[in-house]
């Protein structure tokens, strides 16, 4: 397997606006009266984070007979990877749902040991739910019109919340 190529399916351009939306809610909750815990935003960001990277890889993966007949490459489309090196398809989909599964384990420590409150992992675990069916079989979010819809409520909401 080609590490250097399977890492190409990072959109880091996703990540940092992952970052920064998910920043913005811990201001948004320190001008509410909130304190800052750095364990606590780590944490949290880091829940956020592979949950971000877990769509990165099933979005390639569930996309790629799609993917082969686009010409040109839109801004937050994903590059080919798959579709040029088939062998990567099956380890982009294993590490789409190890990714899943930490980034909820994440969110389950930290409502359990660290104090979030429950609508913290419940939000956590809707916004991998739809992450996961933006382009997965049988919902399939994205064919369905309501992939711009799917990524709003999980940019504008749930990585804030």
């Amino acid at each position: 397997m080609s590490i250097p190529k399977f890492l190409r399916i990072i959109r880091v351009h996703i990540v940092a606006g992952g970052f920064l939306a998910f920043s913005l809610g811990t201001l948004l909750a320190l001008v509410g009266g909130g304190s800052f815990d750095f364990v606590r935003y780590g944490l949290g960001y880091a829940a956020v984070f592979l949950g971000d990277l877990s769509t990165h890889y099933s979005n390639d993966y569930f996309d790629v007979e799609v993917d082969k007949y686009i010409k040109k490459r839109k801004f937050f489309a994903g590059k080919n990877i798959l579709v040029d090196n088939p062998s990567l398809r099956s380890p982009s989909k294993l590490f789409s749902l190890v990714l899943l599964g930490c980034s909820n384990i994440l969110a389950a420590v930290f409502f359990v040991f660290l104090g979030a409150s429950f609508e913290f992992f419940i939000v956590m675990l809707g916004a991998s739910l739809v992450g996961w069916f933006y382009s997965a079989p049988p919902v399939r979010l994205v064919s369905r019109g309501f992939g711009e819809l799917a990524v709003a409520i999980v940019t504008g909401f749930a990585i804030l919340a």
